[in-house]
């Protein structure tokens, strides 16, 4: 009975040994799952955090130069008298725009085709690009026209162009290289017909 008394002990304390192991083991592989959690959740929150700044950046360039009254670029005084600017039978001025920027990018598809505004830059580009400047003659009519158009005054168009309008023309221009690429991707390619005797 003494014997079977003390076996009994024993298994009970080695039970509550191995017992003391398993919860040991289960506190530890939880730390370290936790740990790892911890770490995976910091650099989701980086991540967030680096997207969050760009989107807020892009956010407040667009609200600024939404914002922008073109009243401080506008000729003093009366307006000016407006001429005509023409490209072959079409009166530059008289196109519509829904915004200054919008303007802009309907005077550009009067003056150029489809395929040259999909295969070039703003002028005045540079040997570094690879895509060659849109053709300056006609892109002098654009700065004539928004001149006219909105009373700028010559002193402060340099200002007006680049701030307002080029970055509107530089995504529309790389807009029209997305839509391009999309309308050719969707266009199914010929199927090769073999001629059955």
């Amino acid at each position: 009975m003494k014997r079977n008394r003390s076996q009994v002990d024993n298994l009970l304390y080695r039970k509550s040994d191995d017992e003391v192991d398993e919860s040991h083991l289960n506190v530890s592989s939880a730390s370290s799952i936790i740990q790892h959690l911890d770490v995976v959740l910091d650099s989701i929150r980086q991540e967030n955090q680096k997207y969050f700044v760009q989107l807020s950046k892009k956010i407040e360039k667009n609200n600024h130069a939404n914002d922008m009254d073109i009243s401080t670029y506008r000729e003093p005084g009366t307006s000016q008298i407006q001429e005509d600017v023409m490209h072959g039978n079409i009166n530059l001025l008289l196109i519509r725009g829904k915004s200054v920027g919008d303007y802009a990018r309907q005077v550009l598809r009067s003056l150029y085709s489809r395929e040259e505004l999909t295969s070039s830059i703003l002028p005045p580009g540079g040997e570094q690009f690879a895509r060659k400047p849109l053709d300056n003659q006609r892109f002098e009519k654009l700065h004539r026209a928004l001149r006219c158009k909105y009373n700028i005054s010559g002193s402060r168009y340099d200002e007006f162009f680049h701030k307002l309008i080029r970055p509107k023309l530089v995504d529309f221009l790389s807009d029209e290289r997305k839509r391009a690429r999309k309308s050719e991707s969707t266009k199914s390619p010929p199927s090769s017909s073999c001629d059955r005797d």
